[in-house]
């Protein structure tokens, strides 16, 4: 199945017309310079990047790839995208990509429509984008899409295993997402009149609006929701609700930010408590991660003894990982010299199951009933949390498994190729959640495995 794929997508290297007039183009010794810097990245950054392909496989498609790149007349930074991505994307480590996204936002693109249910190989739709629910008819979120501008589902679901990252197919396809302006406008034959059609035998024929004329519709859709003083918080990293007497429901979307997460749970907790609400519903089903100690923070409120989230991390020292240490504000000057005088190339295995984790004083503590939601898209930090979660049995997960796994590279830094610019995201360490062993490839397996979009009516079931 693989070899299928890279003798399908090497057709797809060359850009439509549209996008190529735009584009800028490197010349073939940049193009050598950059894939010797991503090359070098790659083996010696990560702690193990070629668990699931040889090394000297990798070197191999490399070099087999530079001299397809070499053979154009110009070269640009999508086809180096296009070429390279695929490559990356067999390594199977969820946190490592190319990103032409920089580039990409430059262009006038054409707006894909749509987000994608790509559960059980086939591919419906999800729901219809802001700035096309005036353009689109609503009966068409559900249908089951049997092609797009002639491309099959299978060759669709392809090109999404194929270009994004993740450290398992549920998750790459998840997670394309994502990436469905740039994966429409250079293969999936980019034309401004998209046609799909539906396993029901029914179609669907829309001309597609440009990026300037999608972002002026959308500036005027604020505006008007401005005016009728309407609020979301849709857009926040977390918020809470006390939904009635019997539960609140509290949105957690990014791990970010550890001081206001702090004061945000006090208050949240607090106000729980002087209300008795005795149901919490977390929904993380949009979280892809960050800094796993809100999770460890969020967890002193059910765990009544010390914890802690992990087992062990390998820390690897190289080049990169030392630039991104020595930027780092959070570093003292003392632990950058330490740092910096690390061999490039060593490994530190490093002990967490001694971090603990204090919690909460027992007028603080939640001691209500406590419930999870998950989806493919909760990732990395988010994963762990979900683990933790379950491994302490706080409370019941309710969806569909998180897309990340027990063992996984994680703390990510970002370079760029010299040339193209390209953006590089690069794992530095491995770690172990908690009751992970060795090579533990497996997920979070939720209490009550329900479709993601049906956890939350699930959950409030359970508490009614």
């Amino acid at each position: 199945m693989i070899h299928k794929r890279i003798i399908y997508l090497s057709s797809l290297l060359f850009l439509s017309q549209q996008v190529s007039a735009q584009e800028n183009t490197i010349t073939r010794g940049q193009l050598v310079k950059d894939i010797g810097y991503l090359k070098n990245a790659i083996e010696s950054t990560p702690v193990s990047p070629f668990n699931k392909i040889p090394k000297n496989t990798f070197r191999n498609q490399l070099q087999k790839t530079k001299l397809e790149l070499l053979k154009k007349k110009n070269i640009s930074v999508f086809d180096m995208y296009l070429a390279l991505q695929p490559l990356i994307v067999k390594l199977e480590d969820g946190h490592m990509e190319l990103d032409c996204t920089e580039a990409f936002s430059k262009l006038n693109y054409l707006v894909f429509p749509f987000l994608f249910d790509t559960s059980d190989n086939s591919i419906s739709i999800k729901n219809i984008k802001r700035v096309y629910r005036d353009l689109i008819p609503n009966e068409v979120a559900g249908k089951k899409i049997t092609s797009i501008n002639g491309f099959s589902t299978e060759k669709v679901l392809n090109i999404f295993n194929t270009y994004t990252s993740g450290e398992s197919e549920y998750r790459r396809l998840y997670m394309s997402n994502d990436y469905l302006n740039i994966y429409y406008n250079f293969l999936f034959n980019a034309t401004s009149n998209l046609e799909v059609n539906f396993q029901d035998g029914s179609s669907l024929k829309i001309a597609l609006l440009k990026k300037m004329d999608a972002r002026k519709i959308i500036n005027e859709i604020n505006e008007n929701d401005k005016n009728k003083n309407s609020q979301t918080h849709t857009d926040r990293k977390y918020n809470y609700k006390i939904v009635n007497s019997k539960y609140a429901l509290l949105t957690f979307n990014s791990f970010f930010d550890i001081k206001e997460f702090t004061v945000f749970l006090k208050k949240m907790f607090s106000d729980l408590k002087a209300k008795h609400i005795q149901n919490l519903i977390i929904d993380i089903r949009s979280n892809g991660g960050g800094n796993s100690l809100l999770g460890s923070e969020l967890l002193s409120y059910f765990i009544n003894k010390p914890f802690y989230q992990f087992d062990k991390a390998i820390l690897k020292y190289s080049e990169i990982s030392k630039q991104d240490f020595f930027k780092s504000t959070q570093n003292t000057d003392k632990q950058k010299l330490e740092y910096m005088n690390k061999k490039n190339g060593s490994s530190e295995i490093k002990d967490l199951s001694q971090e603990l984790v204090s919690p909460k004083n027992k007028e603080e503590q939640y001691s209500g009933k406590v419930y999870l939601l998950t989806s493919p898209y909760t990732f990395s930090s988010a994963t762990d949390f979900t683990n933790a979660f379950k491994y302490y049995k706080v409370g019941e997960v309710i969806g569909e498994e998180p897309g990340g796994i027990l063992v996984s590279p994680g703390d990510v830094v970002t370079t760029y190729l010299p040339n193209s610019k390209l953006e590089l995201s690069i794992t530095t360490s491995k770690y172990y959640s908690i009751g992970a062993k060795e090579n533990d490839n497996r997920g979070v397996i939720p209490d009550h495995n329900i479709k993601a979009d049906k956890a939350l009516d699930y959950a409030i079931g359970l508490v009614k």
